[in-house]
């Protein structure tokens, strides 16, 4: 099924403190570095395992199928100035006719609190507007995740419908919440 071209062009989006670099396989040493320092923080709320090189390398060369394939925009963070490897940030195309994309992310437990994820997410919120090719942003988050849960509502997004049992990460389940982000003003309905 081909997507409506709904994309953010593969060239770096700029913040006032990080930029997102379109994540490349010359990544992998730095992912693995950040997901490894992370791994307490990451396993609650993350259901993917990047905890060995051939596990990371597996998934940067899915992440660049994915968006070849127009599906998933994986984002590096690096921090300007130093250029260093401060998380991840990607932008999903869950359904082929609604203009949506979902956020995910995750910033390395040595950068929390800097405000590095809203840095981040501010700048993906202005890349979507400018593209003009999305209604609205989402993420989903789990209820007990308060620090992503501030990023978001600092970012403009609004709390909405709550899904108990939403997500098994490692065998734990969690009840998630649903945040929306609108990027235009709605349709008008023709009369």
């Amino acid at each position: 099924m081909k997507y409506d071209g709904r994309t953010l062009e593969p060239t770096d989006i700029e913040g006032d403190l990080v930029c997102l670099r379109p994540v490349g396989l010359s990544m992998t040493n730095e992912f693995l570095a950040a997901c490894l320092e992370s791994k307490s923080a990451l396993v609650p709320f993350m259901p993917w395992d990047c905890w060995t090189s051939a596990e990371t390398l597996a998934f940067l060369e899915e992440a660049n199928a994915a968006r070849a394939g127009g599906t998933r925009f994986e984002f590096a963070v690096i921090r300007k100035g130093d250029g260093r490897f401060l998380g991840m940030m990607a932008l999903n195309i869950c359904d082929p006719f609604t203009p949506v994309g979902e956020i995910g992310y995750w910033v390395r437990s040595s950068e929390t609190g800097q405000g590095v994820a809203q840095d981040a997410l501010r700048g993906m919120v202005d890349a979507c507007q400018r593209a003009g090719k999305f209604a609205r942003l989402s993420a989903w988050v789990s209820s007990t995740n308060l620090a992503s849960r501030g990023v978001l509502s600092a970012c403009g997004f609004v709390e909405g419908r709550h899904q108990p049992l939403g997500q098994c990460c490692h065998g734990k389940w969690h009840d998630m919440i649903h945040y929306v982000r609108p990027l235009c003003d709605a349709p008008t309905r023709p009369s």
